[in-house]
């Protein structure tokens, strides 16, 4: 991916499934996310941002046909913007080192230390926005004993 950028896989997540307040009534949050290498030597982020954002919308209609048609409001981010928000090692998000081991061996949300709970993306569930959402809601509900 160092000398061009493609899409070989992408997600689809809409947390408003789950939590349906995040957005106006018969509104949805659909993030579109793929993996995009921070050191790609392509074009410039900023140039290549909207043409991405096209192809990957363009993509998710196959499965939600019509989705553009349908946009209010869209954003997109680079791993560059993952760096900038959170100052994650060349805008991580799943973690600095996103390898197979990382992936399947997440921390536990309950560590032996006596009220220490983790949540982010280092821990269970996994990484990404949806998914380190879930964790600190989870690490939440251990804590008020739910």
């Amino acid at each position: 991916m160092r000398d061009e950028f493609s899409i070989p896989c992408f997600g689809i997540a809409i947390p408003t499934f789950e939590a349906p307040s995040l957005a106006s009534p018969r509104k949805h949050i659909v993030i579109i996310m793929c993996m995009a290498n921070y050191h790609w030597t392509g074009k410039d982020w900023d140039e290549q941002k909207r043409t991405i954002t096209e192809e990957l919308i363009g993509k998710a209609e196959r499965i939600i046909p019509g989705l553009s048609q349908h946009i209010v409001v869209q954003d997109s981010a680079t791993p560059w913007t993952f760096r900038r928000y959170t100052k994650n090692t060349e805008g991580a998000a799943e973690g600095w080192a996103f390898s197979p081991e990382m992936f399947l061996k997440r921390l536990p949300q309950k560590t032996p230390i006596g009220n220490l709970y983790l949540a982010g993306h280092w821990a269970m569930p996994g990484g990404g926005v949806p998914s380190v959402s879930l964790s600190g809601l989870r690490a939440a509900r251990i804590i008020l004993g739910e």
